[in-house]
C-alpha cells in the first residue's frame, strides 16, 4: 500500500514535488532502544490538528518516520522511530511510542501512553491509548 515516504514516491510511482511539513530542531534525545531522536518543526499549517507553522512537534529518528503529505502529525512527546512510518492523516501524540515497522495510516490516533512496535499496523478510524 505505502512507499518509503523518504522521498515521497505517490502512489503511481512517480516522485512527488510537495512541499515539506516539518524539519528538525536540533533538539535530540536518546530512545530506549539507542536511537537518536530529533524534534521537528512544523514548516506549514495543518489546520486539522490545530498545527501552525513555527509549531514544536513529537521527536522523529529519520524523515522516514513521517510523510510530508497528507495531515499525518507526530505531537507533543511522541516517538516514532526504526522503520515505524507515520501517514495519510494519522496523528500521534502524548507518550505515545511507535518503533519497529509499526505503520501509522488512515485517520488513527495514538495518544497517551500507547506502546506500539514490531509490525503492528493501525489504520482507517482506530484509537489507541489511554
Amino acid at each position: 500500500m505505502f512507499r518509503r515516504w523518504g522521498g515521497e514516491t505517490t502512489r503511481n510511482g512517480k516522485e512527488g514535488n510537495m512541499k515539506k511539513k516539518y524539519e528538525f530542531t536540533g533538539k535530540e534525545k536518546k530512545f530506549a532502544n539507542g536511537a537518536s531522536v530529533r524534534r521537528i518543526r512544523a514548516l506549514r499549517n495543518i489546520p486539522a490538528y490545530d498545527v501552525k507553522v513555527g509549531d514544536i512537534g513529537g521527536f522523529l529518528e529519520s524523515e522516514d518516520n513521517l510523510s510530508h503529505s497528507g495531515k499525518a502529525w507526530v505531537a507533543g512527546n511522541a516517538i516514532v522511530c526504526g522503520d515505524a512510518r507515520v501517514g495519510g492523516n494519522a496523528w500521534v501524540g502524548g507518550k505515545a511510542r511507535v518503533w519497529g515497522d509499526a505503520e501509522i495510516c488512515g485517520n488513527a490516533w495514538i495518544f497517551g501512553g500507547a506502546r506500539l512496535g514490531f509490525h503492528t499496523k493501525v489504520s482507517g478510524s482506530t484509537k489507541v491509548g489511554f
